[in-house]
Formats: structure tokens, sequence, C-alpha cells
């Protein structure tokens, strides 16, 4: 999910700027100059939209640029700029635009989130926090910032904190089995394994393809002490079989050794 905030952030502006602007480009001789400059953004700001959308970011940083030029108040032209030269690793140049936009409207919750994403590709996590945490200070219901504040507090190995944002995350949206699957691995994480193990079925009620929710039931299985080799090779199987489709060689390469490890031995608790 490391790029759908991206998206979400452009459609939010897109469907903000479909309702409030003129279609009339005729119009424009008949308003007056600060109403023409800020139309003219509006026209940057979509074109760069489009741009990023087609992976052209460098397009797109001159479109919001542009933008920017003609209206230097555009916080979504920041935000966008930000987003854009985080794609082509510009991390420094990405923040300094999330600053501006947040100093133009320092209640725009989205921009505190894409920032938290560019502080935990730079490792400051405790940054990262602090803008997921305003993020949902500012918007209770923004279910893609819980998500993502699980997956930091997990790895930062507050796995109670961890389960209470997937348990929200999943609330907003119980059809989307990868919820099932993070939180399951945070129950496991938490040795709760039966829940795990509900966890993982769910997720593979929703996604019958999802390899890693086979793999991670199969390893809570193991953890768990069963004893039945027939479900924990299946599980197993089931997984390298889709990574090997997949082309996952890695993990596919694991499943193989725990099928093995599996055939030879006794299957027990395993850490």
């Amino acid at each position: 999910m490391n790029h759908i905030h991206r998206a979400l952030a452009v459609l939010g502006i897109v469907t903000l700027l479909g309702g409030g602007l003129s279609p009339a480009v005729y119009a424009y001789t008949q308003l007056p100059p600060t109403l023409v400059a800020q139309e003219n953004a509006e026209d940057f700001l979509r074109q760069g939209l489009e741009k990023y959308e087609r992976q052209d970011y460098r397009g797109a940083i001159a479109d919001f640029s542009q933008a920017i030029r003609l209206n230097p108040k555009y916080t979504a032209a920041y935000e966008n700029r930000g987003n854009a030269r985080d794609e082509l690793g510009d991390t420094q140049g990405a923040i300094d635009d999330y600053a501006k936009a947040i100093e133009l409207d320092p209640r725009n919750y989205s921009v505190y989130y894409n920032r938290a994403i560019v502080y935990e590709k730079l490792k400051d996590n405790q940054a990262a926090l602090a803008d997921y945490n305003r993020s949902l200070e500012l918007n209770p219901n923004f279910d893609r910032a819980y998500f993502r504040r699980a997956d930091l507090r997990d790895n930062l190995q507050d796995f109670k904190g961890a389960l209470d944002d997937y348990n929200r995350f999943i609330r907003a949206n119980p059809t989307v089995a990868v919820g099932y699957l993070k939180r399951g691995i945070v129950l496991a994480q938490l040795e709760d394994y039966r829940s795990a193990i509900a966890d993982y079925d769910k997720a593979i009620e929703i996604a019958p393809n999802y390899g890693e929710a086979y793999y991670n039931r199969g390893l809570a299985r193991l953890q768990a002490g069963e004893k039945n080799k027939k479900l924990l090779l299946d599980d197993f199987q089931k997984a390298a079989n889709i990574y090997q489709k997949e082309g996952k060689t890695e993990y596919y390469q694991d499943a193989l050794q725990r099928i093995r490890e599996i055939q030879q031995s006794n299957p027990g608790p395993v850490s």
C-alpha cells in the first residue's frame, strides 16, 4: 500500500476541484487578473495530476511549479509537488513542500500523512509517528492512516497499539484481505495463535490466491504446536504454488524449505 496514499490524495484534490471550477475558458478574458491567474493555476494543477498518474513525475513537478508561480498560496500544488518529488527520491524537497503546505493550511490532514511516509523512508520513525497522530487528530476516520500507523507501530514492537489501529482499519474496510493478514501477524506476535489463524482464514476467504495468508497460517499453526502434517503441508504448498506463479522466488524457496522441514521432522512449536 506504499503508493495508494498518493492516488488517494490526488483523487481527493480532483474531487475538490471538479465541482468548483468554471469550464468556460472563453470567460477568462472577462475575469479580473487575480481570478485569471487562479484559473490558470488550477489548469496547471490538473495537468500535473494527469502527468503524475502517468508516472511522468518530472513533468508533473514542472506543472505544479507553474501553478505555484501563479498562486504562491496554492496548498494543493505544494502537496502534490511534494508527492512527485518523493517519487523521484528527492525526500528533502518533498519535506520542504509538505512543510510549506502545512504552513498554508495546518489543518490539512493528508499533508501530515504524506510527510509521515517520507519520514518512514528516512528511518525517522518518531517524526513519522507524530505526523500520523496529527493526521488522525484532524481526521479520525482516515482509515489509511490507521493502516500505516499500525505498520509502523508493529515495526516498533508496539503490538497492542498496532492491533488497535488494525482493528480500526478493518472496521472501515471489512472486505480488504490485507487488513486481516496484518492483524493476524500482530496477533501471532502476541501469541494469540487461534485468533491469528482466524484472521488468516478470513483473508483467504476474501482473497483465495493470497500466498502470504496461506504461508502465515501455516506458520501460526506450527507456532501453536499443530501436529497434523497434512494441514501444515497444505498451507505451505499452496503458498509455494502461488509464490511460484507470481514470480516471488525468495518467498517460494522459503515455503519449500518449510515443507522440507515438516516432511523431515515431527512438527512442534517454532519461533
